[in-house]
């Protein structure tokens, strides 16, 4: 990894979105279609 842990394991946490957006974008990139679309089916 190319930064510093930002605390011991087990003693904080924290929460990114980075993979859904990266989802997001893989989805919509793979259907042509908005991922809202998509997920109504």
């Amino acid at each position: 990894m190319s930064k510093p842990v930002r605390f011991e394991p087990g003693t904080d946490w924290s929460y990114s979105n980075t993979n859904y957006v990266l989802a997001r974008l893989l989805i919509e990139k793979v259907t042509g279609s908005a991922l809202a679309e998509e997920m109504r089916g």
